[in-house]
């Protein structure tokens, strides 16, 4: 008859498996490390995530000031086809205002001759009336100042006695040598001289406003 030792064996197979404890914590962390499909999970990084927001975020702004810029750029446009539109108004308008400004000062010049023509003709008046024996006027020039008058005469006591004629009965406020220079001639000497005459200041306007017997 031949025995078969069952015992040994069981004890060597019972001695091979693992303890149930180690068995129940190696099950749990394979199925931790696996997921639903039976494959091991990954763990995702927290700096990918916040530079995956970075870069939205960037592209955001990078939108928006594109379309900023390409409205600043529709609104220059705009600008500059008015500005083109309205150049043949403006050149006209300065035009328009070169004319009035020529105008203005044509008509100022026309009051000023006006206001002067009885003051002209009483300085040619006085200037021609008491000229002296052997003086001559040459040149005679009427300025905002007064009056400068060029002449000849044969002595200085001559060109003196015509400045007190002018100062006695002109409209002159005073009247002035500026220079006396003796000159020669073909048989006869003579001065050339210079006189400055001054006029008195204009008399202040009356106020339109005012009565003329306001005094009274």
């Amino acid at each position: 008859m031949i025995r078969v030792n069952l015992l040994k064996l069981e004890k060597k197979e019972a001695g091979e498996r693992p303890p149930a404890g180690e068995d129940a914590a190696a099950g749990r962390k394979a199925k931790a490390g696996k997921n639903k499909s039976g494959e091991p999970r990954k763990k995702t990084p927290v700096g990918n995530l916040i530079i995956v927001l970075a870069i939205i975020l960037l592209g955001g702004l990078a939108l928006l000031q594109r379309r900023a810029i390409s409205h600043e750029q529709e609104l220059l446009s705009a600008a500059q086809d008015q500005v083109k539109r309205l150049q043949p108004v403006v050149d006209k308008l300065d035009e328009i205002e070169w004319q009035k400004l020529y105008l203005e000062k044509k008509v100022e010049l026309i009051r000023n001759l006006r206001a002067q023509q009885g003051l002209a003709v009483s300085i040619l008046d006085a200037v021609s009336r008491d000229i002296p024996e052997w003086v001559w006027l040459t040149e005679l020039s009427l300025n905002r100042a007064g009056v400068l008058i060029k002449g000849r005469a044969l002595s200085n006591v001559l060109v003196s006695d015509y400045v007190r004629g002018l100062e006695q009965a002109g409209p002159f406020a005073a009247v002035g040598i500026i220079n006396t220079q003796q000159k020669s001639g073909p048989g006869s000497t003579y001065l050339e001289f210079t006189l400055n005459a001054t006029l008195p200041p204009p008399a202040p306007a009356a106020s339109a406003g005012t009565p003329t017997g306001a005094g009274r």
